[in-house]
């Protein structure tokens, strides 16, 4: 009679993680790749009526005549007897009302001004100088035109025009943004100069996104993982592609930062990214997509939270929007499960249709809870590898074997009943207490060939 042997290994494999109060494992996605080109476009806001009208004496020696007319329905406002050598002061005409949003980047500005002049000996007015105002100063950039007034409106600037200056939103939208002008006669024969309402402004501008939506977690959110996926959504007026980030803090106000996750400075935690993401482009979600951030440094257990989102173009203003909310949630209870033995199980060598327990070889495993918390353990097991694959089953069969586990406390051994499929192994296991763990295996009646088998346990840990 032939006895058949089989030497086996057992590999006692412990997952140390963390899972969610449901019991959910934490598992990292990878994201999917599309097409997407940043394209930048230019917003425009105005034409807006000026509201403002004031003479200033930092130029010439003529004042104009009721100069909040050149801001009121149907009126206007004149300047008398200017000649060549006799100029005007400066209409300075501010207050339009812009609310240009903050993060923008000004791409240019010009004015609309309806002029006219009475007509003396040939003599007309014309334009001595024409300035922007900022913050209420007046620039040292003239756009003056050389055309003698008529009774068109001229335009001043353009779509591209900055007028020698660097500008932010606040500037423009600033009541002491304007435009002062100064006339002059053409000739020794002395003319009247006039301005008519409205004079407006129109300024164009590279937008930044509008603010974010907060998707996940939701405001209030409880039993949250230590590491939290954050998904938000954001659209730009440009269809610009964005880079998001997420801000965690520990307070309401959220003005204590604990964690700065800052896509434009590393990919890492960030799924659901173009090809196009990362170094020298930054553009990594088209206008509407949805990012998705996995923390990367878990958050303290059974502590309430506060976040934010963002998001940038970087092919555009480049400027982070924040969420107009601050959003809280409160982190689970953490579980985790240690090894406190080897985890290595050697049953040597055994005969066909034949049983052996790690009680019996003395190498029982230890496994405990390394958490602050009472937790539940799961058991599961894999498939016989190394050569032919023996199969786990209910019964031996050829190449089919048997795995059993029993816990402290168990009265008999439980069956593994399907490979990879998680099995209760203990519940209740209390903060800092330890469970025994003994395999048995039951060999195949007949196999295929007599190599070394290995057979992989995971014990998991998860909250009750």
């Amino acid at each position: 009679m032939r006895l058949n042997l089989f030497k086996l290994t057992c590999f006692l494999l412990l997952s140390v993680a963390y899972f969610l109060a449901i019991g959910y494992f934490r598992e990292s996605s990878n994201g999917k790749v599309s097409s997407m080109t940043g394209v930048a476009y230019a917003a425009t806001a105005g034409a807006n009526n000026c509201a403002s009208g004031a003479n200033d004496t930092s130029t010439g020696s003529v004042a104009w005549s009721n100069p909040g007319n050149a801001c009121s329905t149907g009126a206007s406002t004149t300047a008398a007897g200017l000649k060549s050598s006799i100029l005007s002061n400066y209409l300075k005409i501010t207050q339009f009302g812009f609310s240009v949003p903050t993060g923008s980047v000004i791409q240019g500005i010009s004015f609309s001004v309806t002029r006219s002049t009475t007509v003396n000996k040939g003599n007309r007015a014309t334009d001595s100088s024409v300035r922007i105002v900022k913050g209420g100063g007046v620039g040292s950039t003239d756009r003056s035109d050389a055309n003698n007034w008529g009774t068109a409106s001229v335009t001043y600037g353009s779509t591209f025009d900055l007028w020698g200056d660097s500008w932010t939103a606040a500037d423009i939208n600033s009541t002491g943004f304007g435009i002062a002008i100064s006339g002059k006669g053409t000739g020794t024969n002395s003319v009247d100069g006039t301005i008519s309402a409205y004079v407006t402004a129109t300024v164009t501008y590279q937008a930044p996104p509008n603010s974010p939506s907060q998707n996940l977690p939701s405001n209030g959110a409880t039993g949250v993982s230590i590491t939290p996926t954050f998904t938000m959504t954001s659209t730009d007026p440009e269809v610009d592609a964005l880079n998001y980030k997420v801000e965690i803090y520990s307070n309401s106000g959220c003005t204590t930062v604990v964690q700065t996750n800052d896509q434009s400075a590393s990919q890492t935690g960030w799924t659901g990214t173009d090809t196009t993401c990362g170094s020298p482009s930054r553009n990594c979600y088209s206008s509407g997509t949805s990012g998705s951030f996995l923390t990367q440094s878990a958050l303290s257990g059974a502590t309430q939270y506060w976040w934010k989102a963002f998001a940038k173009d970087p092919a555009g203003s480049d400027y982070y929007v924040g969420s107009s909310s601050c959003n809280s949630f409160t982190t689970t209870v953490p579980v985790s499960v240690v090894l406190t033995t080897s985890g290595l199980v050697s049953y040597g060598t055994i005969s066909a249709n034949s049983s052996k327990s790690t009680s019996e070889i003395s190498q029982t495993q230890t496994v405990q809870n390394d958490s602050g918390s009472t937790e539940n353990l799961n058991i599961k097991t894999s498939n016989a590898t190394g050569g032919t694959t023996w199969t786990l089953g209910s019964a031996s069969g050829n190449n089919i074997f048997v795995f059993e586990f029993k816990a402290t406390g168990d009265a008999d051994y439980t069956k593994f009943s399907a490979p990879d499929s998680y099995q209760t192994l203990a519940t209740g296991v209390t903060a800092s207490s330890t469970k025994n763990v003994d395999l048995r295996i039951t060999t195949p009646t007949a196999s295929s060939d007599y190599q070394q088998k290995t057979v992989s346990v995971t014990v998991q840990a998860v909250a009750p």
